[in-house]
């Protein structure tokens, strides 16, 4: 077996070059780099899917980038392996545990809670404590 293909001889990714590679992809992908930026993985935890796309789209117009569709930005969110692997879902429900809205400095009385909602589950968006 060649020496690059035995793991156990071959050159390892450094920290360094995970690091590196992961800020690149970020910038390239831009599901990953919302992921990054905007979103942590929280169980309980929930996001209105109307305002993650909103939010998705205002943090892409402030990249330089056009706004995609709330069907464009759906299916790419829930097909990226970030999202896959952080069993992070779609549904519609009247259990809004752990809701997590896009302007947390806004009383939810003044914007209103939704008695049911489609969401996007096991998510929230960043606030100061991450």
């Amino acid at each position: 077996m060649a020496w690059y293909a035995d793991k156990h001889h071959s050159m390892q990714v450094t920290d360094k070059i995970a690091d590196d590679t992961r800020a690149w992809r970020a910038t390239a992908d831009r599901i990953l780099g919302f992921w990054e930026e905007k979103l942590v993985p929280a169980i309980p935890g929930c996001v209105i899917a109307t305002e993650m796309v909103d939010e998705f789209n205002d943090w892409l117009v402030g990249n330089g980038h056009k706004p995609w569709p709330k069907e464009t930005f759906s299916s790419r969110f829930l097909a990226h392996t970030t999202t896959k692997g952080l069993h992070v879902g779609k549904a519609q429900t009247k259990k809004l545990d752990g809701l997590s809205r896009r302007f947390a400095f806004v009383e939810n009385s003044q914007r209103g809670t939704p008695e049911r909602a489609t969401v996007f589950y096991n998510v929230r968006f960043r606030d100061g404590s991450d």
